[in-house]
């Protein structure tokens, strides 16, 4: 009888298992059918890492009096771009200084940094001592040719703008707020000619403000969103070295402002400092060319002198 018992209870247990076969739902968890909708939610996807990129350049370069310096400068730039792979060239107006541009184009800029080894890696600025259609002919899209001078390229976590500011229009700065809007993740470089604040004899140029305030909105709106970006400006013009440390409109520091370089030294004849202003860093009255790294989280900035000038500054500028 007790085996009869236990034959049974077997079969049952057998049965409660082939019965439960197939039920997959722990008790009491709600398991979706095949037409319930499910929510995802959305990863976090980080911004992209880009390899650092180099830059090398300066402003006010071909002068007919100086042509030596022109000439050192551009063996400067050169050694740059062959040190570094994929790095590129810019100016910063004044390409030709204060002679025709057009007799430049056959002699000392052209056998300078207008040769063919620069030339091929070259970003341009515009300025107001230049021909415009022969300098559009010249550099053509890298110069901003058929949108006035003005134009951008991406550059790693970058955006380089490149301004006319010897003719800042409402039209011009609706361009930059638009590339702006595009670029929301960008660190910001931005090129133009003519500096808002200087300690050197030309002076600050006060049309320039808007474009500063266009730059100094997008750093707000993200630092709205959680994050930091880089605001920095390279100018030439005055004929000399300059850095200053991070500014407002008003010439205010401001850990969240624009770090304005002035880099008027690619070969045309000095200018001395009149009076030093708040917030100038660094001041050097010598030619060379302003070497700049530019990776995801800094920027890496160095000054080089030509032979025999003992004037130096480098250091790094974090964007966080």
């Amino acid at each position: 009888m007790k085996h009869v018992l236990s034959s049974l209870a077997c079969l049952v247990v057998a049965v409660l298992i082939i019965a439960c076969q197939g039920k997959t739902d722990p008790v009491g968890v709600f398991q979706p059918s095949e037409n319930t909708p499910v929510e995802e939610t959305p990863a976090v996807q980080p911004l992209p890492v880009f390899p650092d990129q180099v830059l090398v350049g300066a402003g006010d370069i071909a002068q007919n009096n100086q042509p030596g310096t022109a000439a050192k400068t551009a063996e400067l730039v050169k050694w740059v771009l062959r040190s570094f792979f994929g790095s590129t060239a810019f100016t910063l107006g004044d390409n030709n200084n204060n002679h025709p541009f057009e007799n430049l184009l056959t002699t000392l800029f052209r056998d300078t940094w207008g040769q063919d080894e620069i030339k091929k890696d070259l970003y341009a600025t515009i300025d107001h001592d230049e021909d415009a259609s022969i300098f559009y002919n010249l550099f053509g899209e890298r110069g901003g040719a058929g949108n006035d001078g003005n134009y951008s390229r991406d550059v790693g976590a970058w955006l380089e703008v490149h301004l006319n500011s010897n003719n800042v229009t409402a039209g011009s700065i609706e361009w930059l707020e638009q590339e702006l809007k595009e670029n929301p993740d960008k660190h910001v470089l931005a090129m133009f000619h003519h500096p808002l604040f200087s300690s050197g004899l030309h002076g600050g140029n006060m049309q320039v403000r808007y474009i500063w305030e266009k730059m100094l909105e997008h750093g707000r709106a993200q630092r709205a969103k959680g994050t930091k970006k880089c605001l920095v400006v390279f100018n030439g013009h005055q004929h000399s070295y300059e850095r200053f440390a991070p500014q407002n409109l008003d010439g205010e520091y401001d850990v969240n402002g624009i770090i304005q370089f002035t880099v008027g030294t690619g070969g045309a004849k000095l200018m001395p400092f009149i009076a030093q202003r708040l917030n100038s860093m660094a001041r050097g009255v010598a030619h060379g060319v302003l070497k700049a790294v530019l990776g995801n989280d800094r920027m890496e900035y160095e000054f080089i002198p030509i032979p025999g000038s003992n004037f130096r500054d480098s250091g790094t500028i974090m964007c966080g």
